[in-house]
This record gives structure tokens, C-alpha cells and sequence, in this order.
């Protein structure tokens, strides 16, 4: 499953805002305000369509043994404008489901007409029933994930039935893939649970499928904690695999790093810990729907770069992409980094895209960006992320001498200090002034000849 496009009308500051997805990866940049959380909120709110509950349609046994439902809008989702929200409300949604044998578009609606009205579920029925009329037939089933940018380090509250279900040691049913895979709040914890329940189980009474479990999440952490570049590892002490200690009937969950040292899981590195938690959630969730940890599907993850070295950075979205090959990512972020080293390729073909969000007197606007990798660091803020980094050393510079002149001249030359602030303005300590003839056209005595500093 693909999506393609989506158009947000009266949702959140969005009038009416069409967003174009690449087939494998988007990435959205842009200033604060412009709307990249706005975009993630309204797919993984669009995406609930699948977990429809409808009267008149057959209602497939997974569907009723999963935990999730349609995600109607929020009291605060309606476009806020001269003291009142704006309806009709709506998310309109292009997809696709395509295999090397099928390619099935998918077409669904998300509206909503007032404020006390609800979603039309006539509008999504049919992309329901295709969905699910493929999935069912050809068995595999498409993750689902969503990362906010409080993963991991908000937890959320685990249902009594899912306490249930750890405790008892069994495997978890295949719908539980999609257990809370849209909240805001991380719930890893329920993945590590299992993992050290399963690997405690399989110590005690080895077993087949407990230990194919243990297998596959320690062979796709380890293969994503290999270097991108032969010899350069960005990771430090990548992780071998995850073990458990158990003592005095407490268990430990463990990362055993590549030098052997074992660390808790829970005290790796913020960085670390962040990355480590995401490939262990969708590894878990695809091998509870698929028995394998190669699935397809979307992943969603807000504020990509939180928490990650420059070096880390710069190979995130290869390490990803890397380790999940069949799945559509689209990401959020602030670092230039992450977008001047992933290699787009041939984006022309629509797989790839990075999207420039952007606000202006008219609204809100977003700009295709080609191909950037290899742009210097510098290159890439002023012309991809909008930021002049040598014009942000040049303010700070001179707000730094602005301070030492007006000292320098309250000091020297007990002038008023109308005066000395009036000629801080230009004056730059004992670097070349910028503008020596407003100097002298502001001061009426020279603080500068020939554009190098004089006292008073």
C-alpha cells in the first residue's frame, strides 16, 4: 500500500492544501509553523479508514480482534479563522495497492459538514472493501507505524487485556500488529515486554516459533546498526543482538554491543535509544502480521533527526530505508544534514521527493526540491532550509560588538548615551565598519575614516 496524494480542506490552517507523497520516501522541511506536523497528523488520522466497523460490510474476523477504530477529527482540527472554525472539513486521499502482479487505486474521503455532524462513512466504504478484499486474499498484511516527537520518551497506558496477554507468556495475535500504532505516545514498552517474555519462555522450554521471534528482531536491529560506508560505522558499538537478564525473578532487557559490553536497553543513549526503539516496534508489529520483518506499509516519523550526531544524521533515512525496503517513509525535519546526504537518485520517477513547506502573505504554499545530495552543510541551509548561516554569523557578530563599542565609547569619551548608541549602530569594534559614511553622517564626528575604527 502507497499513498499518493492528499488534500487537506479546513484542516488546521489549511484552506485547501494538495500534497503530492513519493512512491518510497518524503521528506518534508520547512520553518516552524508551516504546517509539517499538520500534514503527519492528517495521514495517520486518514489511514484509521482501515479499521472500519460498517453495518452493511462484512466485518472480517481481524478487523473485530484488533483494539482499533475510525479516528474521527478533533474539536480543534477545524480551520480556526475570525473566531470561528470553518466547515466542511475534509481529507481526501489518493493510494494505491501495487505488487509486481496488481496495482489497485484506492481513492477515500475523510469529511466532516458541521460541527455536530460526523464522518460520512459512505465516503471511505469502498476503499475499505477493496482493502481489505486484497489483504485478506494475499494474506500479508501492511504495517502501519507512527513516531511523534516525543517517541519514545512518552509513555502510553497498556490495556488490561493486552497486560493479560504478556503476562501469559503466548504469542500475541497477528492483529495486534496494529495495537496503538497511531498514538502520539510510544508504546515500545509493550514490544520490549514481549521480547523478554518470549526469550525467557524459550530458555526455559525451547520452542520453534519463540525462538524464530528472538531470531528475526535480533538480525534486523543488527543489520540496521551496520555501516552504510564499509569501515566508517556512524553507530558506535553497534548492537550484536538482545538478551535478557534475569535475577532474582526481575528480568533486564539488554543491548550486547559489538565489544561485548551489555548495556539496559533503557540507558542507551538518547539518540540511540530513539532509533534502537523504532526499528524494535516495526520489526515486532511486521513479524506479528507477516512472520518476517521485511513487510511494506507506510511509516510516519516526526522530527526524523531528534536526538542524532551530524554523522548519525546524514544516514538515518539510507539506514531506514535500508533495513526496510518495501515500506513508504515520510519524515519531518530541521537538519540540513539529513536532506544534503540521502541520495534521491532518479526522483523523476516519483519515488522519491523533498518537499520545501512554506508560508506567505497568501497562505500556505510547498516546492518540489531536486536532488541535493552532496551539498555542503552551508549550501544547504541557504538554499534548501531557507537559513543564511553566514548572515546569522554576521548578526551575531555585530550584536556581540554592538555591546563592547558602547562600552569601549561610554568609557572613553563620557559621551551621552544617545550618542554612543547611535554609533554602536555601525561602529564594530575593531573590525572594519560596514558602513563608515552612516557612521559619520549619524554621529557628526568620525567613529571610522576609510572604514577602520578611530576613538572618538
Amino acid at each position: 500500500m502507497k499513498l499518493l496524494d492528499i488534500t487537506f480542506k479546513n484542516f488546521r490552517n489549511f484552506e485547501d492544501y494538495q500534497v503530492g507523497l513519493g512512491r518510497k520516501v518524503t521528506v518534508f522541511i520547512g520553518r516552524n509553523g508551516t504546517g509539517k506536523t499538520s500534514i503527519i497528523d492528517g495521514i495517520v488520522q486518514s489511514l484509521s479508514f482501515i479499521f472500519s466497523k460498517q453495518r452493511n460490510t462484512q466485518q472480517y474476523e481481524f478487523i473485530r480482534s484488533t483494539d482499533q477504530g475510525v479516528k474521527s477529527f478533533q474539536t480543534t482540527d477545524p480551520r480556526y479563522i475570525d473566531g470561528d472554525y470553518c466547515y466542511p472539513l475534509s481529507l481526501d486521499v489518493k493510494g494505491e495497492i501495487s505488487s509486481d502482479t496488481v496495482n489497485i487505486p484506492l481513492l477515500w474521503t475523510f469529511e466532516q459538514e458541521s460541527k455536530k455532524s460526523g464522518l460520512k462513512d459512505s465516503k471511505f466504504r469502498s476503499a475499505y472493501q477493496t482493502f481489505w478484499e486484497h489483504y485478506n486474499t494475499f494474506e500479508e498484511k501492511p504495517i502501519l507505524a507512527f513516531f511523534s516527537d516525543g517517541f519514545p520518551h512518552k509513555d502510553t497506558n497498556i490495556s488490561s487485556a493486552m497486560k493479560d496477554k504478556l503476562k501469559s507468556g503466548n504469542p500475541l495475535p497477528a492483529s495486534d500488529g496494529y495495537y496503538q500504532w497511531d498514538k502520539e505516545q510510544s508504546c515500545v514498552n509493550i514490544w520490549k515486554m514481549f521480547f523478554v517474555q518470549q526469550w525467557i519462555n524459550n530458555k526455559l522450554n525451547p520452542d520453534e516459533e519463540k525462538a524464530a521471534y528472538v531470531a528475526a528482531i535480533n538480525e534486523k536491529l543488527h543489520e540496521f546498526s551496520q555501516p552504510v560506508v564499509k569501515d566508517n560505522n556512524s553507530i558506535d558499538n553497534p548492537i550484536e543482538e538482545l538478551s535478557v537478564d534475569y535475577r532474582n525473578g526481575e528480568a533486564t532487557l539488554l543491548a550486547v554491543l559489538s565489544d561485548g559490553t551489555k548495556k539496559p536497553f533503557d540507558l542507551l543513549p538518547a539518540g540511540y535509544l530513539r532509533i534502537y526503539s523504532m526499528v524494535l516496534d516495526l520489526a515486532s508489529r511486521s513479524y506479528l502480521l507477516n512472520k518476517n520483518t521485511n513487510p511494506e506499509g507506510i511509516v510516519l516519523i516526526d522530527e526524523i533527526d531528534l536526538h542524532l550526531h551530524p554523522s548519525l544524521e546524514a544516514e538515518i533515512l539510507t539506514r531506514l530505508e535500508r533495513s526496510f525496503p518495501r515500506v513508504q517513509l515520510i519524515v519531518s525535519t530541521h537538519s540540513p544534514v539529513a536532506v544534503s546526504n540521502f541520495d534521491q537518485g532518479n526522483s523523476q520517477n516519483g519515488d522519491y521527493r523533498l518537499i520545501s513547506l512554506q508560508r506567505n502573505d497568501e497562505g500556505y504554499c510547498n516546492q518540489i526540491i531536486g536532488n541535493v545530495f552532496g551539498l555542503d552543510y552551508n549550501s544547504s541551509l541557504e538554499n534548501v532550509m531557507g537559513t543564511s548561516q553566514q548572515q546569522k554569523f554576521n548578526r551575531n557578530v555585530r550584536k556581540y560588538n554592538c555591546r563592547t563599542t558602547k562600552q569601549e565609547l561610554y568609557d572613553k569619551t563620557r559621551y551621552n548615551r544617545t550618542i554612543v548608541r547611535e554609533a554602536c549602530l555601525h561602529d564594530v569594534g575593531r573590525r572594519i565598519c560596514p558602513a563608515p559614511s552612516k557612521c559619520r553622517e549619524r554621529n557628526g564626528k568620525s567613529a571610522c575614516r576609510g572604514g577602520t575604527r578611530e576613538t572618538l
